[in-house]
């Protein structure tokens, strides 16, 4: 495991930060800052000793840690070829009670929205694959995601104790943009749920730094969550619609009583990134919001990826939801992944 975990040498009179909070490492000789170092996940605080090391995200399938979280895929109906294909990641979270068996997630809700995703993209003609994640549970390792071109990740209305990505999706997802994949995270609950929970899932990052999930990966400068169900919604001209679009919506989620407040969320983008959906909106305290963006894309020059607070499954007829999706696929491609990129990642345990 040398190739992999390295455990960098402290200097006790270093300069840095800290004096205890200052490193170098052994394989590289660079300086690190523990203070930059991400927790990482509990699996691997459990198999080593604590300090600093760096992990290979994407050889850690070699140990007996950071395994998927047991979850299915589930092949398309086409002969499966990759790259240039698309990953459906059902994680919301749904039961058997408004779904078929082969999109039970065994959790909470009736929702199911990975199954509508699913129709929208077989009506379109789209090959893709569907992975069914376990509520609660970890995605699909870094390996089956280097099959796909773009990954959706329907979280639908998974959020509280369930996170929608765990702190081992969120390296892996990551990673995998990095290597220039497209993604697509649709759920109201999306980045509220990551960065709470005591910020477990991104390593203890504040909401909105620089180099942070949300801005630098998402391209979000600001997000307010619970902001209403708009209707209807309007695609935003630009480089994904063409300003035309309307959509009506449904109260869709209606778990516990009319939840309309919670099927929303603004999510402003930073300059280079576009604005996808625009809607009005009031929040449970009344405050109203004016053609703010309830759907962004941001496109790093490496990655492309589209976060939208408002889910796909509350446009209310199937030929809407099919034009948004298409649009958005369309705008995200078949980019070329690169499969054989090894990113190193430092953790501490």
């Amino acid at each position: 495991m040398s190739d992999v975990i390295s455990i960098p040498e402290v200097l006790p009179d270093a300069d840095g930060p800290s004096n205890d909070a200052f490193a170098i490492n052994m394989v590289t000789g660079d300086p690190v800052d523990l203070n930059t170092v991400v927790q990482a996940p509990m699996d691997v605080r459990e198999a080593y000793e604590g300090g600093m090391f760096e992990v290979n995200i994407d050889e850690l399938l070699n140990l007996p840690m950071g395994e998927d979280g047991g979850g299915v895929l589930i092949r398309g109906d086409s002969d499966h070829r990759a790259p240039g294909e698309i990953l459906l990641i059902d994680d919301d979270a749904s039961s058997h009670v408004n779904t078929t068996q082969a999109f039970n997630n065994s959790g909470p809700y009736d929702m199911d929205t990975g199954k509508i995703m699913a129709d929208a993209l077989t009506s379109l003609g789209y090959a893709y694959d569907t992975y069914i994640v376990d509520a609660g549970m970890n995605g699909p390792d870094y390996d089956t995601m280097n099959d796909y071109s773009t990954i959706i990740w329907s979280f639908g209305y998974e959020w509280g104790f369930f996170p929608t990505l765990t702190q081992w999706d969120f390296w892996r997802i990551t990673n995998f943009m990095e290597a220039g994949g497209s993604v697509w995270f649709s759920g109201p609950g999306f980045i509220s749920s990551i960065y709470g929970n005591f910020n477990y899932t991104v390593g203890g990052q504040n909401e909105f730094d620089s180099d942070g999930f949300a801005m630098k990966y998402l391209g979000i400068e600001e997000y307010f969550f619970f902001t209403g169900q708009p209707n209807p919604v309007n695609g935003s001209a630009g480089a994904v619609m063409t300003g035309s679009e309307q959509y009506a919506t449904r109260n869709w989620f209606n778990q516990f009583g009319d939840q309309r407040d919670i099927l929303g969320g603004i999510t402003r983008p930073v300059s280079t990134g576009v604005e996808i959906l625009i809607a009005d909106g009031t929040d449970a305290f009344g405050k109203s919001y004016d053609d703010e963006p309830v759907a962004i894309g941001y496109n790093s020059g490496t990655w492309k990826v589209v976060t939208a607070h408002l889910d796909f499954s509350v446009i209310s007829s199937a030929t809407d939801r099919e034009d948004y999706i298409d649009k958005v696929l369309k705008w995200l491609g078949t980019p070329t992944v690169n499969t054989n990129r090894r990113n190193i990642m430092n953790m501490n345990v």
